[in-house]
């Protein structure tokens, strides 16, 4: 799943930046935001389900690491801190502790881990259909 397109890099930083780092070679710019959807489906694999759900943090966190990945050497500090700071970010969200929320607000629920309890539903209509009645 791709969680960002040359259309986000252009918004978010200069397009002639990105035409520059892009470069003559046309394969260069997806092959960067395709490692950065790998970073991010990655990290995220162990938490969610894939694919998940539109979220403008993940497309802040894609441009990021795209936009670092295409710098051959010797990026500037602000591109690797924007780097760092993304990979960070997409660390506490997928271990857990940062939320994500979609383009609507939502917060995308996370997967149940192994060995996780389920409590079920308690009341006469759960307890009708645990029961086998209930119509």
């Amino acid at each position: 799943m791709s969680y960002a397109t040359r259309q986000d890099l252009e918004t978010r930083f200069e397009s002639e930046e990105i035409a520059c780092l892009a470069g003559k070679d046309p394969a260069r710019l997806p092959t960067a935001l395709d490692d950065a959807a790998a970073t991010i489906d990655t990290a995220l694999t162990a938490e969610y389900d894939l694919p998940v759900p539109a979220c403008p943090i993940l497309t802040v966190i894609a441009c990021d690491l795209a936009r670092a990945r295409l710098y051959d050497e010797d990026p500037p500090k602000q591109v690797l801190r924007a780097a760092s700071v993304a990979r960070r970010t997409l660390r506490e969200i997928g271990d857990g502790s940062r939320p994500l929320v979609t383009v609507d607000k939502a917060v995308v629920p996370r997967r149940a881990q192994p060995g996780t309890t389920v409590v079920p539903p308690a009341g006469p209509v759960a307890c009708a259909l645990r029961s086998g009645g209930g119509s």
